[in-house]
């Protein structure tokens, strides 16, 4: 019976170490794939794409920033969207928010960043 104990506990500290490899491996930091962006955004309406100065702004700024994106099953409010059917990305005050459509579904991810795009449509664009 002395043993009963024993058995508990290593029971208990490998369902702990199994619940926490989990967690660090779905939380870990992601990086968003830039050779998936598409070749144009919906943006206040409009269709962007090429030289346009909102599609350069976004494109360019997922480029340089991504890694160090967390996986994120929360929803949110975005101020402003740039969507395509397979690709959106949702700006916050603080953060920026990507989904895209992968072989394995349509994941989400966000990051937490101080960032200097525009929030608001301006002049119809």
């Amino acid at each position: 019976m002395k043993s009963a104990p024993k058995i508990i506990g290593v029971i208990f500290l490998t369902v702990v170490f199994l619940v926490v490899g989990l967690l660090l491996y779905v939380f870990r930091s992601q990086s968003i794939d830039a050779a998936l962006l598409p070749s144009e955004f919906e943006y206040c309406g409009k269709q962007i794409f090429g030289a346009d100065e909102r599609y350069l702004e976004i494109t360019n700024w997922i480029r340089s920033n991504n890694e160090g994106w967390s996986p994120s099953y929360a929803s949110y409010l975005p101020k402003l969207w740039y969507t395509y059917p397979s690709y959106n990305i949702g700006l916050l005050e603080n953060g920026v928010v990507v989904s895209y459509k992968t072989d394995s579904g349509y994941p989400q991810f966000y990051k937490s960043i101080n960032h200097d795009l525009k929030l608001v449509c301006a002049n119809g664009n």
